[in-house]
């Protein structure tokens, strides 16, 4: 019998937002399930010819500096370059723009000029 303050080790924290670890059809694995279905979509555009030089994984970081001071890092969930506009793109995923996030996207833009495109999962 065990001990009644036992419990089952390791034990694992509960996923934030409900995000769950999910595989895309490339054998990579994503942080969400919206992550993985919007990584199949652009492959797909990929071998399409629509885009082309798809970064995924390792995801691609950037660092944020201000006055020399290291603020923080930012991992871009996609960045491609799209043919049609002839822009490279850095997109972000998420079901929905949390305070913190909306703030690195600003980051983004002040410290390294790229305006992060942001793509819903469509949960909301």
């Amino acid at each position: 019998m065990s001990h009644p303050m036992a419990r089952a080790w390791p034990r694992r924290p509960p996923r934030v937002r409900g995000a769950v670890r999910t595989a895309c059809r490339a054998g990579a694995h994503h942080r969400s399930k919206a992550e993985a279905r919007r990584c199949d979509e652009l492959h797909l555009l990929q071998l399409g010819g629509k885009i082309r030089g798809l970064r995924a994984h390792p995801q691609v970081c950037f660092a944020l500096h201000a006055n020399g001071v290291n603020i923080t890092t930012w991992r871009a969930d996609f960045v491609y370059f799209d043919v049609e506009k002839g822009l490279e793109i850095v997109e972000d995923v998420k079901g929905y723009q949390t305070q913190l996030s909306a703030m690195k996207h600003r980051l983004m833009e002040a410290v390294h000029g790229v305006k992060v495109t942001l793509v819903h999962s469509g949960r909301r």
